[in-house]
């Protein structure tokens, strides 16, 4: 297993991208309760992730109070940097589910001579020409 990233020789929380959800959620909430809701998960779970997030970067992001809730000047900085991250690691799985979903490989054919001559050669060849990452053999048969 790859070794945490580390910056400044810190553990980053970069290890931990729920945490950053959650915070994110709880900003753009402004609500500890709100951002339960949307992300399904109760409010004292909300309160743990803040208070690990808080305790990996030192310094307090959110100041609570019973009816009210403030992002503190850290907060705000440390929000901007969480919602680039956020959208960087949206976009990566959405390319990864871009790539997986096209077909790939190496297809292996067995047919008659004259059914893949006539029939089969025009729609591998548009398949060959649609799906870039994919081969074929054909195995003629008599």
């Amino acid at each position: 297993m790859d070794a945490p990233l580390s910056i400044g020789g810190h553990r980053s929380v970069l290890n931990d991208l729920g945490n950053l959800r959650v915070f994110v959620a709880v900003v753009e909430a402004n609500s500890f309760t709100e951002a339960g809701k949307r992300l399904q998960i109760v409010p004292s779970t909300v309160s743990k992730h803040i208070a690990a997030l808080e305790a990996k970067v030192q310094g307090q992001l959110v100041i609570r109070s019973t009816h009210q809730l403030s992002i503190t000047e850290l907060g705000r900085h440390f929000y901007e940097r969480c919602v680039s991250i956020l959208h960087e690691v949206e976009s990566a799985e959405c390319e990864i589910d871009d790539y997986q979903a096209e077909p790939q490989g190496l297809l292996r054919i067995s047919a008659a001579t004259v059914l893949a001559t006539r029939h089969l050669t025009p729609l591998l060849t548009s398949f060959l020409e649609r799906y870039g990452r994919t081969g074929a053999v054909f195995a003629r048969l008599p």
